[in-house]
Formats: structure tokens, C-alpha cells, sequence
């Protein structure tokens, strides 16, 4: 349960522009589990 921990963290340095691609990505990756 690590990628729970690291969502934050990708979010945020994903602010800038990339969040929601990170956040769609990390729902991708979490979906497959």
C-alpha cells in the first residue's frame, strides 16, 4: 500500500499542469489492482 503514500506526493508535484494526468494515471494503476 505504498501508492497510497506516494498519491499526495505526485499530485503535488504535478500541480503545475500534470495533476490530472498524474491523478488519471494513478486511478488507472489503482483500477488494475
Amino acid at each position: 500500500m505504498v501508492m497510497a503514500t506516494d498519491i499526495p506526493q505526485v499530485v503535488i508535484k504535478g500541480r503545475r499542469g500534470g495533476s490530472s494526468l498524474a491523478v488519471a494515471t494513478l486511478h488507472a494503476i489503482i483500477e488494475s489492482f
